[in-house]
């Protein structure tokens, strides 16, 4: 959870309890015209970057996000951020009104925007979230190979198949110094 105030603050970070995230979203004060949303958004997607799994950012706006909202990364800028490092971000807005720049975030990153008291609720976030895939892994292991003292080139090779398709790639490396 995190406060997109003039200085965005990491209020709670995971794991922790929802009851104590709801308590935080709720006691938090209004942000008025200090709401530096894109500091906000790029310190919740720097939380997200380690993890492999899916990548969301929720924002909760009542649909106004002002005028110094994207003053230090632009609305364009943002969006790459997020594209760039393929973290959805979706809207819920607690007031029946919505922000063209939120909606625009919304839709490039392939998040969804939604009323809270819609007939389906927030949850539908959650739900398409858990059906979104990930293209995300990461590979480690070690290779038995003499290094010559970080001399010697190291071949790699990856194939992968999923849903049916396959995909492969070399790369390499040359490795560390061992005396």
């Amino acid at each position: 959870l995190i406060s997109a105030g003039e200085q965005p603050v990491v209020e709670i970070a995971p794991p922790s309890a929802r009851l104590a995230t709801a308590d935080a979203a709720a006691s938090s004060a209004s942000l008025g015209e200090s709401l530096a949303l894109d500091l906000g958004i790029r310190l919740a997607a720097s939380e997200l970057l380690t993890d492999l799994g899916r990548r969301s950012v929720v924002v909760v706006s009542d649909g106004q996000v002002g005028e110094q909202a994207f003053g230090r990364y632009s609305l364009i800028e943002t969006a790459e951020h997020l594209e760039n490092n393929h973290i959805t971000l979706s809207v819920i807005y607690t007031e029946e009104r919505r922000s063209e720049e939120l909606a625009y975030l919304a839709r490039v990153t392939g998040g969804e925007e939604i009323y809270v008291y819609e007939p389906r609720g927030a949850r539908v976030v959650v739900e398409e979230l858990k059906e979104s895939a990930s293209g995300s892994y990461l590979l480690s292991y070690r290779s038995g190979n003499d290094v010559d003292f970080g001399r010697r080139y190291i071949p790699m090779e990856v194939e992968a198949y999923l849903l049916e398709r396959s995909g492969r790639d070399e790369s390499g490396y040359y490795g560390p110094l061992d005396f």
